[in-house]
This record gives structure tokens, sequence and C-alpha cells, in this order.
């Protein structure tokens, strides 16, 4: 046994870990999700406990707050939180970026989360809120609840946002989306897998376990 135990230690020792990371703190919260480019420079990062969404282009040697670029909500004057986001999206060069943001509401207002979904173009510098396009495409038949974070994801040629009933599908880097309907088959929409050898197939993974796969 003590054989084992210094091979054991001795492995550790080579092991080239901590030398590795530079940590980088920014108040008391802990990242909730983070996205970076192909490269690795531009990275994108959601924090816990108001800590705000941070964006650094030069692989994490600076950072700045992003959550003063987005645009406001007409009903977000009553919300108790900035926002952050549950999914974050970016394309290989991260010039296209998706935020699924929530922010949480107390007092008269009702008590709450509420859902918005922004997008940039342009890497990061400016953004726009794209949910008045769901809104205006999505059926009244379908259900359009949020829990405020649902998945997103950015793929060459391809951007795809989920509620709990539905998703869409964007062609153009979230110019303008296509809405699909699962409803028939889940009712609460976990995360999504897209084939890559054959990129019509998606496969969705529900809250009541596997459902489907959709081919377009």
């Amino acid at each position: 046994m003590k054989i084992q135990m210094a091979i054991l230690w001795m492995l550790l020792l080579t092991i080239p870990c901590q030398a590795q990371w530079q940590p980088e703190v920014h108040g008391q919260s802990s990242p909730e999700s983070i996205m970076a480019d192909s490269s690795g420079n531009r990275i994108l990062v959601s924090m816990f406990d108001n800590g705000g969404i941070w964006l650094t282009n030069d692989g994490g040697n600076s950072w700045q707050q992003i959550n003063d670029r987005l645009s406001a909500m007409p009903n977000t004057q009553f919300l108790k939180s900035i926002p952050c986001c549950r999914f974050i999206a970016v394309g290989a060069a991260a010039d296209t970026m998706i935020l699924n943001t929530y922010q949480y509401s107390l007092g008269r207002h009702g008590e709450g989360y509420y859902s918005f979904e922004y997008h940039s173009m342009d890497g990061g510098l400016s953004w726009d809120s794209f949910t008045p396009d769901i809104a205006s495409i999505w059926p009244d038949s379908v259900d359009g609840f949020s829990f405020g974070g649902d998945q997103t994801l950015v793929i060459p040629d391809c951007s795809y946002y989920a509620r709990q009933s539905g998703f869409c599908i964007s062609h153009d880097d979230g110019e303008s989306w296509d809405f699909v309907d699962v409803s028939p088959w889940e009712c609460g929409i976990k995360s999504v897998l897209f084939d890559q050898t054959q990129p019509d197939t998606v496969y969705m993974f529900g809250h009541w376990g596997f459902r489907c796969a959709w081919v377009s």
C-alpha cells in the first residue's frame, strides 16, 4: 500500500494543473454559464447573484461588464436583479452571440422570473432584443412559457432558440426565425443535439425523458 501511495503522489506532482490557471475575481458571485469562440480569445461569462455578464476579447487578460449594453425592455423597471443568463451561445468567430437572460422580480408587480432574449452581430459591442420577433411568430395554440434560461445554440449556418413546447431556427444569424412546433411530442425541452453528419437531424431531450428526433 505504501508503494502504491508513493506512486500516486509522484503522478500527482507531475500533473501541470495549478500553474496553467490564472484566477480572475469579480465580487463574490460564481459563474453560471460560459462560451468562447474557436480561438479562445473572445469569451462571454454570466455570473450568479447579480454578478453580471462579462466579456473578454483577449483570452481573459481583461474583462468588461456588458449589462449596460443590453437594450432596455419596457417592463424592466420593477425587476430586482440585473440580467444574468443560464444559456449563452456564440458562433465560431463569436461575431454572432445570443443571450437568453432572466431577471427576478419581487413586490407589487408579482414575483417570478422574466426572460428576455438578446443577440449581437458585432462580437458583443451592441445588443438588440429579439423577444418581440419570437413573440410575433409563436402561435397562441402552443405554450410559449419560458423558465428564464432555455437552451440556446449557435452552430455553423444555424441558430437555435427553445422554449418549453417548441423552438425556433434561424439561418441568417438571428435576423429572422422560423417556428417549429414539437408540442405533440415534448412539453419540456431541456437540451438539444444537432447531428454533425446529418445537419437536418435534431435530437431533443425533455424534462420528462427522451422524446423524439426531428428531421426537417
